[in-house]
């Protein structure tokens, strides 16, 4: 899979949901490994860590204006909401104006 396919990834105890796309398709995969270890093996500009629990691709995400604790992000006519933590907040807001 190519990165700029790789939409979010969200974890779910010792798994993880990776949402990519795949021609005009959102698919989803559940691997077995957890959101810590793909974060290291994944490294990549695009990518970053904006909760404990989700991955995003920047290159897929838009700043919600109402809310600063969300992420919009959008792909095959799909919109998803991305919560953002406090304590990743800072880091999504400098990756996502260095990618401007």
């Amino acid at each position: 899979m190519d990165i700029k396919d790789l939409i979010f990834i969200q974890s779910a105890d010792n798994y993880i949901d990776v949402y990519y796309k795949r021609g005009d398709y959102i698919t989803r995969r559940l691997i077995r490994s957890s959101l810590t270890a793909v974060e290291k093996e994944l490294e990549h500009p695009d990518l970053v860590r904006c909760h404990r629990s989700y991955i995003i691709n920047l290159r897929h995400a838009k700043q919600k204006k109402r809310s600063k604790h969300e992420m919009k992000i959008e792909s095959g006519g799909k919109i998803y909401n991305i919560p953002v933590s406090r304590t990743y907040k800072e880091q999504v807001k400098n990756a996502m104006d260095s990618l401007n």
